[in-house]
């Protein structure tokens, strides 16, 4: 059935309301019969009686155009307000919208669509004039079926129809990746330019050590995901496997020397970067680390700590790598490390210090070593003392060894508490290593408060430790002469509290005075402060 019309507004609400009419989605028309729609001239080598097939379809239809069209057909699309329609090739398809004029969207003449087989390129905008030519076709070849590493295979694409410009989409399957290419590329693009295209993949040489053949196939697609073209599987030869040899300068190195490991390769580029791991760590001032390959030689030195701790001979492997510290090992070697002979001793200026009654006084350690490298810092700390309590000792200074010796000096402070005789013995370390305990060392409790004053005041006094067991206890009565004292005569006792000495430290000594003091009829009060404010708490009347 043929169409005309000069009816323009209308052409194409006639074609669509008419569509169920004509029993076909296409049908034959001539090109005057839409030249008024589209507006112009006819299009170059028509005229009015071109014939032109007219795509007749409802809103988002899908159109089976499969064996209708022919190479050189003229199409027309009668599309209307937002309209849009699917055409059908077998699985290909392509879909095809309309702006609110009607016009074919996303396309410039020139433009074309590949549906299957066919090329359908945009000649007119008004709704949609194509002309149907044979789809685009693609061949590809390569340039080699098989590769070393370090070589490159070319890519070239050779295209009938395909227009400058059109995307091509390469993609690589095999036992390679992306390792295995100097881009580190498995995929990419490629842009058609007078029907043709090349691209090239380039194998890295890896070193990787007994990696093994391995093969890679290209699959070219085009935009819509389509393969068009497979290329030949190509073979990859381990050709790159280096070889890798370390060894020690020494095979035994003392605690706080140094040792070298050279490393010799075969097949390793210069400036190529290894790296080494030390097992088990903390024997060597470094446990990992990285060196540089020129000339198939790459050296690491690393010194051996010394520990401070008596011990047998130690194994420690050096380890290869390659890529990182926790990549593949390629060669190992070796090392023991013997344990240099040390000696810490600490002797006391004095062993008897007594609490200063103004500023400080100080103990003195000597420190004598053999084995100790200078300028090894050494620190103290107070082991155990009689008391629990190291409120008598300020901040310890360390002490750094120098020909052999070190010294401390550690101050002891005027605390001014009741607390009698404390002994105290120090720790010398190295790090957290224990190397040498100081002999006990008697701190004097002689920073007192107050004075005797005879016949009226007795005290401060200091009297042993008893802890209730009345074997251990002071004279409390007679070493302040209460027997001078008229029975009946009022006793003013302060206990104090303030330091390591309590109450509960005195109590057989404070149980026999009391007892005493009540077998003279003698009125006693007693005040204990842990403050040692005994002024304030005798402003009373007594």
């Amino acid at each position: 059935m043929t169409v005309t019309t000069n009816n323009v507004l209308g052409f194409k609400e006639y074609l669509k309301n008419n569509k169920s009419a004509f029993k076909e989605n296409i049908i034959p028309a001539y090109m005057n019969d839409i030249l008024p729609v589209l507006g112009g001239t006819f299009p170059t080598g028509t005229d009015a009686l071109t014939p032109i097939k007219v795509i007749l379809f409802g809103y988002n239809e899908t159109v089976n155009v499969a064996n209708k069209l022919i190479d050189g057909d003229y199409v027309y699309l009668p599309g209307t307000s937002n309209d849009k329609v699917r055409l059908q090739n077998g699985s290909a398809y392509a879909d095809f919208n309309f702006d609110v004029n009607g016009d074919v969207t996303g396309q410039v003449v020139g433009n074309y669509y590949v549906v299957g087989g066919y090329r359908l390129e945009l000649i007119n905008i008004g709704g949609g004039l194509y002309q149907s030519t044979p789809a685009p076709t693609y061949t590809m070849t390569q340039s080699t079926t098989s590769l070393n590493e370090g070589e490159t295979a070319t890519f070239t694409i050779s295209s009938v129809n395909a227009a400058n410009g059109t995307v091509l989409y390469w993609s690589t399957t095999g036992t390679v990746s992306g390792v295995d290419f100097t881009d580190n590329a498995v995929s990419g693009s490629v842009s058609i330019s007078n029907n043709a295209a090349s691209f090239t993949r380039t194998l890295t040489n890896d070193l990787t050590v007994s990696e093994g053949a391995e093969n890679f196939t290209i699959t070219l697609s085009d935009s819509g995901g389509n393969v068009i073209a497979t290329g030949t599987q190509i073979a990859v030869a381990d050709t790159s496997a280096a070889t890798y040899s370390v060894a020690g300068a020494s095979a035994t190195v003392a605690e706080d020397s140094s040792i070298t490991f050279t490393t010799t390769t075969t097949g390793v580029p210069d400036n190529t970067t290894l790296y080494y791991t030390l097992d088990p760590t903390g024997e060597f001032n470094t446990n990992s680390g990285q060196f540089t390959i020129n000339s198939n030689t790459g050296t690491v030195t690393v010194t051996a700590q010394q520990d401070f701790e008596v011990e047998n001979d130690e194994t420690v492997t050096f380890q290869v790598r390659l890529g990182s510290t926790g990549g593949t090992i390629v060669s190992s070697t070796t090392v023991t490390v013997s344990d240099t002979p040390f000696t810490v001793t600490c002797t006391a200026a004095s062993t008897s210090i007594n609490e200063p009654l103004t500023g400080t006084a100080n103990v003195g350690l000597n420190i004598a070593t053999t084995g100790v490298n200078d300028g090894t810092v050494l620190t103290a700390s107070i082991k155990s003392t009689s008391t629990g309590s190291s409120l008598d000792v300020g901040a310890i200074p360390s002490a750094t060894v120098n020909s052999d010796t070190a010294t401390f000096s550690i101050p002891v402070l005027r605390d001014g508490r009741t607390e009698g005789v404390e002994t105290l013995i120090f720790d010398i370390k190295v790090g957290n290593k224990v190397v040498a305990t100081s002999p006990s060392i008697t701190i004097n409790d002689t920073s007192y408060v107050g004075l005797n004053h005879t016949g009226k005041t007795f005290g401060p006094i200091h009297i042993n430790r008893d802890n209730g067991n009345s074997a251990n206890a002071s004279d409390i009565y007679s070493i302040c002469n209460l027997d001078q004292l008229a029975d009946g005569s009022d006793v003013a006792l302060f206990v104090d509290n303030s330091g390591s000495m309590t109450t509960a430290t005195i109590q057989a000594a404070y149980d026999s005075l009391i007892a005493q003091l009540t077998a003279r009829n003698m009125s006693v009060i007693v005040v204990t402060n842990g403050n040692e404010d005994w002024i304030s708490d005798f402003d009373t009347t007594l």
